[in-house]
């Protein structure tokens, strides 16, 4: 353990073993990070650059949930504009004390509540990345129909949506995925989901939405090959057929994601 604090919305921990940081937020982690480096050894953050295979280009990006920071300090590494937005300042004093995290001309960070700052800026993005927890359960008001709208208002013409989610691709535990999916095909034209494992079990689940047509899997393929800042062949593999067409929509009004 090298870093404890109790901030106004969680407890937060960070330990470190070897050459690795891990943050924890209320006993759970959420970010991995080797030292002097903006690596990760988890797997599913590699799945938000597949949005680069579903648009021209991607000059700038929003993230809601900063964590450790590790993904919006790789993009902004990689010349994109990046805004990243965390509720908890706590986060954002750890995050720069064991993770680098440190703004420039790339990086910009808020402490604020995602939604409100998506519905409060004049910017408009090539991409959001949402990637908000309390332990392991997503905010449900950034799980909504009035918020898709938001977001989809807030994004150019390519616009694209990559979220992170913990749910299962089958049985009881997929009903949050499917409703998720469900609730964000009805404002963008065309929807993916990615499993992170090759298993039922619940894990992380990564849904991208965008507004340009539907590409097939062996198009992703092929456009992964070419595609050289990460190695994304095998996560395209990961693309399932879901049926959703029974979920449920989630709204302002109604959205019991716990």
């Amino acid at each position: 353990m090298i870093y404890q604090d109790e901030t106004q919305y969680q407890s937060l921990e960070i330990t470190q073993q070897d050459n690795l940081n891990t943050l924890y937020l209320e006993g759970q982690p959420q970010s991995a990070k080797y030292l002097n480096s903006t690596q990760t050894p988890w797997d599913y953050p590699k799945y938000f650059y597949l949005p680069y295979l579903m648009r021209e280009n991607i000059s700038n990006a929003l993230f809601i949930g900063g964590g450790g920071f590790v993904s919006p300090q790789q993009f902004a590494e990689n010349g994109v504009k990046v805004d990243a937005v965390e509720l908890d300042p706590g986060v954002v004093k750890a995050a720069e004390k064991h993770f680098n995290l440190t703004e420039n001309e790339n990086l910009s960070v808020h402490t604020m509540d995602g939604r409100e700052y998506l519905e409060n800026t004049n910017k408009t993005y090539d991409l959001i990345v949402l990637d908000a927890y309390r332990k392991y359960k997503v905010p449900f008001h950034l799980t909504t129909r009035e918020f898709f709208q938001l977001a989809h208002r807030k994004t150019d013409e390519e616009g694209v949506i990559a979220s992170n989610l913990i749910s299962a691709l089958s049985g009881p535990s997929s009903k949050f995925s499917k409703a998720y999916h469900k609730t964000i095909n009805q404002q963008f034209q065309s929807t993916y989901y990615f499993t992170t494992q090759n298993t039922d079990t619940i894990q992380n689940i990564e849904i991208i939405a965008t507004k340009n047509p539907k590409i097939t899997q062996k198009e992703l393929k092929n456009r992964a090959k070419k595609f050289t800042v990460r190695n994304l062949t095998q996560k395209t593999q990961k693309l399932k057929q879901i049926n959703s067409t029974d979920a449920q929509i989630l709204t302002d009004d109604y959205a019991p994601v716990e």
